[in-house]
């Protein structure tokens, strides 16, 4: 009878604990699940990411270049313009008096 007594006075505690146990458990795949769903999400963004920083690089290089011909014409432009510039100056114009020649000197 004793043995019945304790069964019977565990009971209503076996039954907590074991309710207990599947409510842990149950918390736990969810919290599994969450961070199995958090790595699935993290993998995603970044891979998404090295695909933008990839596209972005290749652009800017684009970028890079273009400006790179920019500098260059805008060399190129000036050296000519300083070169006529320079013709100009060697060339009297026809509206400056010349210098007095000296004859028989």
């Amino acid at each position: 009878m004793e043995n019945a007594k304790e069964t019977m006075g565990r009971g209503p505690e076996a039954s907590s604990e074991a309710r207990a146990e599947r409510a842990l458990d149950a918390a736990w795949a969810i919290t599994e699940a969450g961070l199995d769903a958090a790595r699935v999400w993290a993998s995603y963004g970044l891979r998404v990411g090295k695909l933008a920083v990839e596209t972005h690089a290749h652009v800017l290089g684009r970028v890079a270049d273009a400006l790179f011909a920019l500098d260059a014409a805008i060399a190129t432009a000036d050296a000519q313009a300083v070169t006529r510039e320079g013709e100009a100056l060697a060339e009297p114009s026809a509206s400056e008096p010349s210098a007095p020649s000296v004859e028989g000197a």
